[in-house]
């Protein structure tokens, strides 16, 4: 009977404890909020800088460099492409392969016979110097360069070309064959080839605007 006495006492003695625990305030997280902080919209959140770009050396070797072409550095692409009037970056892309094309189309039409158009620069002439101002195209220094560096104009080549094209307009051509007389006549070739294609404006000589003018009888001048 003392045992059921205790236990009693100690089921009552437990339900109270309870029940003051039940009344204890539950304790929240308090968040404070300043009143005078404003939005800040995720656009204006500044973005983490882009990591720089891959450093190359002109020792390298150039990007779309066949097998063939394996042993040449990034510096010799560079001044190939400086002597096309192709943007210098020292890699084998499209652009550098079209004005290499180019130039090998030139030297084939100037001499009247087809060989290969490789692309490479393995198969230009070496040794050519950044692109002179008098040239505006690859297939311009290649037809109408004197052979020996390509860098100053053959008159007797430009003046035969010239003579089958026509002046543009009632225009006549400069009669001398100073280096300033020979940049005024391909000026003004640029000039007949816009009319001649309806461009509305001059264009420089290149392989597919010599194959339209190919019912112009334009004749091969002898080189020097």
């Amino acid at each position: 009977m003392f045992l059921r006495a205790w236990a009693a006492l100690a089921r009552t003695a437990l339900s109270a404890s309870l029940l003051i625990g039940c009344d204890a305030p539950i304790q929240t997280a308090q968040t404070t909020i300043d009143p005078d902080q404003k939005f800040v919209p995720p656009s204006a959140i500044p973005t983490p800088p882009t990591p720089p770009p891959r450093v190359t050396t002109r020792r390298e070797s150039p990007r779309g460099a066949t097998s063939r072409e394996r042993h040449l550095l990034r510096d010799d692409v560079a001044r190939v492409q400086a002597a096309l009037g192709t943007v210098a970056d020292g890699d084998l892309g499209i652009q550098t392969r079209m004005a290499i094309t180019e130039f090998q189309r030139g030297i084939n039409r100037r001499a009247g016979k087809s060989t290969d158009e490789t692309g490479s620069p393995l198969d230009l002439p070496r040794g050519l110097s950044p692109l002179p101002p008098v040239f505006k195209s690859p297939f311009e220094r290649a037809y109408f360069g004197a052979t020996t560096d390509y860098i100053k104009v053959d008159p007797i080549r430009l003046n035969s070309f010239l003579a089958a094209l026509g002046p543009p307009g009632s225009e006549q051509w400069p009669a001398g064959n100073s280096d300033a007389d020979l940049a005024e006549k391909l000026n003004m070739m640029r000039a007949r080839l816009g009319e001649l294609t309806n461009a509305g404006r001059p264009v420089p000589l290149t392989s597919a605007v010599y194959d339209q003018l190919r019912e112009v009888a334009v004749p091969r001048a002898p080189d020097k």
